[in-house]
């Protein structure tokens, strides 16, 4: 383009050849439109009265078929597309329309068009005189855009890969039309297996031969060279091959290899990129074309609008009003100037480059030089707007270090910096450190609030912290309720403990989410780099940190120290052994007996865990239970103690006829709670075991019920409406209140050992004590006080009308046969000095008054 050019003298001959001149510079602008020109009566079967070659190149069809043939136009209409084609055709009215629809090509093809028409009456007919683009590519390239956003979001969440391979085909599929996809991943790619993929899912080897021989294939490979994959272009019978697929293919299996790799989100954005860029058509949107001598010989008016032309400027025939239009609305105009006066100097020359406009939008630049006859007599310049793809770029960088949520950076982003600091020169071991901080208990808040919430309050965490971070450092998201911080401007560890405290401190105030006032509480691991360490050795390193501060009651930081390290392998260790223990059946159980404190007879037995390690002998609960919760083991091991002390229960009942009406408790962790095979669990070892559900007691510990979701409710109503006898274990620790027993349908409350403590030479422990018992009277509730270890305690929560009791004085948890000895009456009684008779089995004492 370069209308504006200064004019040299007009050739000899001008004025009298000029007008055959422009006539064969029109033919030759035609000749080069991306579109076919023509002129037809409206309606479906309309006289065709002209066409350009170019309609061969987009229907298959010359002008000679659709002149010969009226309804051919009509035929070719996409079935879909026909009627409301037909009828715009029809429609009454003049003037100019655009329309964009599908046609069939003479070869099977399926073609988008934009059908840019000016309709005319003429009598009592019509007459359109139009323009008729292929746009199949952009059409294509819209879709790509669209599913290319989504598999690119699915990889960078972090789903299955059968999951992004099986909505890739499906993806594939829906931009041919026509193929179905098959996605192949070779057993070297690092996986462990391969894995074949169709929009239907993962496929076995035999669904392999379903597949008619494909069409199209790209392989896809690693970073290496090594093969990873293949994606294939199937078609069924009927359908047709379409000639742009073997592009989609490739598109597919550059995603593919993302998808398999888990490369860098940067990796990812440039082969992202590059793939649009490969598939982007090369269609100019605003066409100028000028002679030798840079005069304007024709324009459209989409170069018009991208330009901002006034078209009173344009008319003037003013070179200089025309170049100031331009050149003003350029970030460099000297650039284009030189280019222009280059090309214009070498006319066979052809060019392609970018313009920015100081507005902030990027034009395309192609010029191609124009022949008539092999002789070269202008130039064709066409322009394409791409500053959506520029922002796409832009955003699509932002996102691959971005967390998709919070407004911090993400996982990914954070290695590249971690590892940049410790690779930096002259840098001291302890002048950077990593803080990794997970929320305390979040998970209570996605189940009592519901995720929307929890979000919120991650988006709330994230800003706060990103208050905390100083300018240098880097604070990001890894995941769920994860966030880290490099810091690196320390003059010392101390710094980084100080960093830590400050986080926990901004953390620590209250946020509103959901209408709901939030305390929020963290813990944080520390760690600082030793030689040789990488970004991994630090992520790791802080995560022990932080579990261990979580072990120590959370709401603190804690710095890794190698022992901990050592520790975390040795807690591996023994998770590994505590799953080979529940297959072994080196679980069991052991009882302690609960008192009547009227009756003095025992009228329950509570089931203990214990561990019978075949090299460390027995192991009590304290060391594992914890560590089932933390590795979901918990439902099995529950599983384990219900099944025993329903089996043990159901033999007492049967040999010891003073016990016939025996109960035993079961403990109930949270987690257990909201496993959806807790009812069925216990319905079966009450079935297997021959016990009616009221023999089983199930204790639910306090912090069940801190914050109680509608699921926790839902299961404790199902097991009451079971049968099964629930209790409050733990009562006093200080999650529950009184008002708050009302709420659930419990028939026991078990009381904390620390009311028993409380009653040694204080007034006020019996008062809280009393008032407790009336309360849970009032509500019909059972009490049993736990923690009983002397005579003095046991008489005073007898006298204060506790019903039931147990603890050391009256017995330590006792394995199966001693047990059973103990409530056979053969062991010797327990005799508590002060009260009438023994503790035991020789009969009941006094009723108190």
């Amino acid at each position: 383009m370069y209308a504006m050019h200064a004019s040299g003298p007009e050739p000899a001959g001008h004025k009298t050849g000029g007008a055959e001149l422009r006539k064969l510079l029109l033919a030759g602008l035609v000749d080069r439109l991306p579109a076919a020109i023509y002129a037809a009566e409206s309606g479906p079967d309309g006289q065709w009265l002209y066409a350009s070659p170019q309609i061969k190149e987009i229907l298959g069809f010359d002008a000679g078929d659709l002149i010969a043939d009226p309804g051919l136009w009509a035929r070719q209409l996409h079935p879909d597309d026909r009627p409301w084609v037909l009828r715009s055709e029809t429609a009454p009215g003049a003037g100019r329309c655009q329309v964009e629809y599908r046609m069939i090509r003479r070869d099977g093809q399926v073609i988008w068009v934009l059908d840019d028409a000016l309709v005319e009456q003429v009598g009592a007919g019509s007459v359109q005189h139009g323009l008729l683009y292929d746009i199949t590519a952009r059409k294509r390239t819209e879709l790509l855009l669209a599913e290319h956003a989504d598999i690119v979001e699915r990889v960078a969440r972090g789903e299955e890969l059968a999951e992004i391979l099986t909505e890739l085909a499906t993806a594939t599929e829906a931009v041919s039309g026509a193929a179905r996809c098959l996605i192949e991943v070779q057993p070297g790619a690092g996986l462990g297996r391969g894995i074949r993929c169709c929009s239907d899912g993962v496929l076995d080897a035999a669904d392999r031969d379903r597949f008619a021989p494909a069409s199209h294939s790209a392989e896809f490979a690693a970073p290496n060279g090594n093969p990873l994959g293949r994606v294939s272009l199937h078609y069924p019978d009927g359908a047709h091959p379409q000639d742009s697929d073997g592009e989609l293919a490739g598109w597919a299996a550059s995603l593919a290899s993302v998808a398999v790799l888990r490369a860098a989100e940067h990796a990812r954005v440039t082969l992202s990129m590059s793939l649009l860029e490969a598939t982007l058509d090369a269609t100019a949107d605003g066409i100028l074309v000028i002679d030798a001598a840079g005069r304007i010989l024709g324009h459209n008016q989409k170069f018009l609008d991208m330009w901002r032309i006034d078209p009173a400027v344009l008319a003037s025939g003013e070179d200089a009003a025309l170049r100031a239009s331009v050149l003003d609305q350029l970030v460099d105009p000297e650039q284009f100037t030189r280019q222009a006066d280059r090309l214009m100097a070498s006319p066979a020359e052809c060019s392609h480059d970018e313009l920015e406009f100081l507005d902030g939008r990027f034009f395309e630049r192609y010029s191609q030089p124009q022949r008539i006859d092999g002789v070269t007599v202008g130039r064709v310049w066409s322009f394409r707007d791409m500053t959506l793809h520029r922002q796409l770029e832009q955003e699509l960088r932002v996102q691959a270090f971005t967390d998709p949520l919070t407004p911090l950076a993400n996982r990914t982003y954070f290695i590249q910096q971690v590892t940049a600091a410790l690779n930096s020169a002259g840098r001291r071991e302890d002048s950077l450190a990593v803080l990794l901080l997970d929320l305390d208990d979040f998970k209570t808040v996605n189940d009592s609030l519901g995720h929307v919430a929890g979000d919120a309050l991650l988006i709330a965490i994230a800003e706060r912290l990103g208050t905390c971070v100083a300018p240098g450092d880097v604070a990001a998201r890894l995941g769920g309720d994860e966030f880290v911080v490099l810091l690196r401007q320390l003059n010392g560890a101390e710094d980084a403990v100080y960093a830590a405290e400050r986080v926990l401190s901004a953390l620590s105030a209250p946020l509103v989410v959901e209408g709901q006032t939030l305390t929020v509480r963290a813990s944080i691991g520390i760690a600082l780099p030793s030689a040789g360490e990488d970004a991994g050795d630090l992520l790791r390193n802080a995560d022990l940190a932080m579990y261990t501060a979580k072990r120590d009651g959370g709401g603190r930081c804690h710095t890794y120290a190698p022992e901990m390290h050592v520790e975390a392998m040795a807690r591996l260790a023994l998770k590994a052994d505590l799953e080979r223990a529940i297959e072994s059946d080196e679980l069991v159980v052991h009882y302690q007996p609960v008192l009547d404190l009227h009756s003095f007879e025992i009228v329950s037995m509570e089931a203990l865990v214990r561990w019978q390690h075949p090299e460390r002998g027995l192991i009590s609960p304290e060391e594992f239970v914890a560590l089932a919760e933390e590795s979901r083991l918990i439902d099995r091991l529950g599983s384990v103690v219900l099944r025993q002390a329903c089996n043990q229960l159901a033999q007492w009942r049967r040999s010891i006829p003073a016990h016939r009406e025996l109960t035993v408790s079961v403990n109930v962790s949270p987690r257990q709670l909201s496993d959806p095979g807790l009812i069925p669990e216990v319905r079966r070892a009450l079935w297997v075991a021959g016990l009616p559900a009221s023999a089983l007691v199930l204790e639910i510990t306090e912090s069940s019920l801190a914050t109680p979701t509608v699921d926790v409710i839902t299961v404790l109503n199902q097991l009451k409406d079971l049968g099964v006898v629930l209790a409050l274990d733990d009562f006093g620790v200080g999650y529950s209140s009184l008002g708050q027993l009302v709420n659930f349908p419990l028939d026991i409350v078990k009381l904390d050992k620390s009311f028993v403590d409380r009653l040694n030479g204080e007034l006020a422990g019996a008062a809280l004590l009393r008032a407790v018992l009336q309360v849970a009277d009032a509500l019909s509730l059972e009490t049993t006080i736990e923690g009983i270890e002397d005579a003095q305690q046991l008489q005073q929560v007898r006298t204060l009308g506790c019903g039931r009791a147990q603890g050391f004085l009256l017995s330590r948890p006792l394995d199966a046969q001693d047990s059973s000895d103990l409530l056979a009456g053969r062991v010797p009684p327990v005799s508590v000095a002060g009260l009438p008779t023994p503790l035991g089995l020789t009969g009941p004492l006094p009723r108190l008054a």
